[in-house]
């Protein structure tokens, strides 16, 4: 028997598992960049809520300040 079919194949499968590791890398690094982009895009939706709620704290305290405040439903005001 030759050593060339043995080493032929064994080229063949040493290059095989280099392609499945290589595919492997490039779909963790994907989904690295996946859930990198994911936090962010998150990130960047809570930023732009917690903007609008900090508007809206304002407005409410310049309206409770005018005492233009209406009562909960269900409550009577108070007449204190």
């Amino acid at each position: 028997m030759s050593d060339l079919p043995e080493s032929r194949r064994t080229a063949a499968r040493r290059g095989f598992r280099a392609r499945i590791v290589l595919w492997i890398v490039l779909a963790l690094v994907l989904l690295l960049i996946f859930a990198v982009a994911w936090v962010g895009a998150r990130g960047l939706l809570a930023k732009r809520h917690l903007e609008q709620s900090v508007a809206l704290v304002s407005s409410l305290r310049s309206e409770i300040a005018e005492g233009g405040m209406m009562p909960p439903r269900g409550e009577q005001q108070s007449s204190w």
